[in-house]
């Protein structure tokens, strides 16, 4: 997992969009941060603002993406690796394939 180093949403967004932020930065200016990861979705916006106003940290959000489906599986040394649906579906039951 990649860590932002940036403080400010402009940093994040131009420099490290995509990496992890700290909840330090994205309370210092949660409206700001809540834009630039609800991708537009009004909705997430308005979840993310209530969720960290009770301290639960998010990972990973995202409005969603219509008809479009990821295949990966673990390798043996950490990393992810993308696959094609037919392998996934053949392996399903690994633990390695997420």
């Amino acid at each position: 997992m990649e860590y932002s180093s940036a403080f400010l949403p402009d940093d994040y967004k131009n420099r490290d969009f995509g990496s992890v932020v700290s909840m330090d930065a994205v309370k210092n200016d949660a409206a700001a941060f809540a834009e630039i990861f609800s991708e537009g979705s009004p909705a997430l916006n308005q979840l993310l603002r209530y969720l960290w106003s009770k301290d639960v940290q998010t990972i990973g959000c995202c409005v969603g993406h219509d008809n479009v489906h990821i295949y990966s599986k673990d390798t043996l040394f950490g990393k992810t690796k993308y696959i094609d649906k037919k392998t996934y579906l053949k392996h399903a039951g690994s633990e390695r394939y997420p």
